[in-house]
């Protein structure tokens, strides 16, 4: 037996396969038909903490041969699994990987994909060659206009306690959720006094579900690992690789 409690599961198709693992926390990677279809299943696993998925495999276990157009973005049935994989993660409180980018000279559009994947809610991209790690990094740091807005939008937050305005747009709990992710805005989101829109957000998020929200949010079932907010996990070689998801929470 090793020490580490977080493992890897590649392959991962159905529940049973991470029931087998009890005991031990599961980073389910999503890379076969199977696996795909059955992910809102593997999720809802009380041991499962985080999500990958794989385009390679998945292609290959379509019987297809390419996983890209000739423009470079994914086929839409990749699309489809790659979101398939990510709602699931967030349905069920876990954490949410995107797949690797295999042209590692391509660092245009590997961070155009990384934008893409910081948009839509994935935690973090997944690197395989240390060139890509800090095109992934600046995707998922945020600007100084984004620190500032978020500041802003916390800072206007401190005297509501129901919708309001913030820059002429309307804010509402999804929105407060917004500023609450951004990093640097920390100390001001858990500054919020109590029944503040900012409040309501910390006690769906973080807090046990033993009332219903006062803003009509769900409850996130367990609040998974801590991932700093800089995106990249992976490494050159295989072991550097998975050190990074035993070794990486804070």
């Amino acid at each position: 037996k090793t020490p580490y409690r977080r493992v890897m599961l590649a392959k991962t198709e159905t529940r049973a396969d991470v029931d087998k693992l009890d005991g031990y926390e599961v980073i389910a990677l999503v890379e076969s038909p199977l696996g795909a279809v059955n992910a809102s299943q593997i999720a809802a696993a009380e041991n499962v903490v985080g999500f990958m998925w794989g385009s390679e495999d998945l292609t290959a276990g379509l019987g297809g041969r390419r996983s890209r157009l000739a423009d470079g973005s994914y086929h839409p049935i990749v699309t489809q699994v790659r979101g398939s994989v990510l709602l699931a993660a967030k349905a069920h409180g876990c954490f949410a990987l995107d797949s690797v980018f295999m042209d590692i000279g391509d660092l245009d559009a590997l961070a155009a994909e990384t934008d893409d994947a910081v948009n839509i809610g994935f935690d973090a991209k997944v690197a395989i060659h240390p060139k890509q790690v800090a095109v992934i990094r600046d995707a998922y740091a945020p600007t100084d206009e984004q620190v500032a807005w978020a500041e802003g939008l916390l800072a206007a937050a401190e005297g509501e306690r129901g919708v309001f305005t913030y820059e002429g747009q309307m804010v509402d709990g999804p929105v407060l959720a917004l500023g609450t992710r951004v990093p640097g805005t920390t100390d001001s989101y858990r500054g919020a006094r109590p029944g503040s829109p900012a409040t309501a957000e910390r006690t769906c998020r973080e807090d046990p579900p033993t009332a219903p929200c006062p803003q009509g949010l769900p409850h996130q079932r367990r609040a998974g690992p801590k991932l700093r907010p800089m995106g990249a996990i992976g490494a050159s070689s295989p072991r550097s690789f998975l050190s990074f998801f035993f070794f990486g929470d804070r």
